[in-house]
C-alpha cells in the first residue's frame, strides 16, 4: 500500500520538485526511497507501540491530535535529516516538503 501511495506522490510532485524547488532530475528516485523508508519506519514504530489511532489520525481530513502532531513531526524531521544526510538536499528543504505534504493530502 505504502509503495502505491509513493508512486502517485512521484507521478504527482515530480515535475513541481523539479521545476519548483530544484531538486536535480537524478535524485528523485532516491529522494522517493528515502521518503518511503522514513515514512515505514516511522509508522511502524508508532503502530507496534499500539498508536494505530495516531497514525490514522494523521492521515484523517480531522484535525491532528497531539500524538499525530508529535508522528508528523517524526516525520519532516526524518525526512530532513535523510534528505540532508543520503542525498545532500539543503536548500529546497523548506519548500520542497511542503509540496510534497499538499500532494500527499490530495491523493484520492
Amino acid at each position: 500500500m505504502l509503495d502505491s501511495i509513493l508512486k502517485s506522490l512521484a507521478s504527482e510532485t515530480s515535475q513541481d520538485l523539479v521545476s519548483k524547488v530544484g531538486v536535480p532530475t537524478e535524485k528523485l528516485d532516491d529522494l522517493f526511497k528515502v521518503t518511503g523508508d522514513v515514512t515505514q519506519d516511522e509508522i511502524t514504530k508508532h503502530v507496534s507501540k499500539g498508536g494505530l489511532d495516531t497514525v490514522m489520525n494523521l492521515f484523517s481530513n480531522g484535525a491532528n491530535s497531539s500524538l499525530a502532531n508529535g508522528l508528523q513531526n517524526n516525520l519532516v524531521n526524518g525526512l530532513v535529516s535523510g534528505f540532508i544526510s543520503k542525498l545532500g538536499l539543503v536548500s529546497w528543504i523548506s519548500t520542497g516538503i511542503p509540496i510534497m505534504r499538499q500532494n500527499l493530502l490530495s491523493l484520492p
